[in-house]
């Protein structure tokens, strides 16, 4: 008798997708832990799982199951995508004895959009302003990132680390009632990515 389903795929959390082979699911009748490579883990029990949908109709491009949770620091969406028939992959999963216990009405909290508007006005008029100021500076077009390309970058960086230590930057950042923890997948991917461009940059620079 099968005890274990273990499946190599890939995952939607929050904002961020995740392709195959980059998310891994492991269900037993007690647990569900769906790992997604720089993402972060997730763990659910039945009764942090209110129930569990099948999403999509197309093999190979865009199917799999949406597991509803009332875990508050995890994203509201978080889909693992496969190769593999969502109904039955449910009627493993049932067959298999994990049964959603969690309560019905902690599913649908709070779901306004997390990041203030105003901060992402303020991001985008700085970011624009940097790259333009790269792109003109002394009075000719540079085409090539520039010195004020790579502060734009590492100004964002600093953001995406700091928002895990400071207070007062989730307060500028965050919207009432939402905490970093449900961007996780977010913040560590955008820490990532420009943190290695902060660095090609600034390699690229001292040249």
């Amino acid at each position: 008798m099968t005890t274990e389903i273990k499946l190599t795929g890939g995952a939607r959390v929050g904002w961020v997708n995740a392709s195959w082979p980059f998310a891994s699911l492991n269900v037993t009748a007690s647990r569900i832990n769906l790992n997604v490579t720089l993402l972060g883990k997730y763990q659910f029990r039945p009764e942090d799982v209110t129930f569990i949908e099948g999403v999509g109709s197309l093999p190979l491009i865009g199917r799999g199951i949406r597991i509803y949770h009332n875990i508050a620091d995890y994203p509201g969406k978080i889909i693992f995508w496969t190769t593999k028939n969502p109904d039955n992959l449910l009627d493993e999963i049932r067959r298999l004895g994990f049964s959603p216990k969690g309560a019905q009405s902690a599913t649908f909290r709070d779901r306004s959009f997390p990041i203030r508007w105003q901060a992402i006005i303020i991001f985008v008029v700085l970011w624009n302003a940097l790259m333009l100021v790269d792109m003109f500076r002394s009075g000719t077009f540079h085409p090539k990132p520039g010195p004020f390309a790579w502060l734009a970058t590492v100004l964002v960086f600093i953001l995406s680390v700091a928002i895990w230590k400071s207070e007062i930057i989730r307060k500028v950042i965050l919207s009432p009632g939402h905490k970093p923890s449900e961007l996780k997948s977010f913040f560590y991917l955008l820490s990532f990515v420009t943190g290695f461009l902060s660095l090609m940059l600034g390699i690229e620079l001292i040249k």
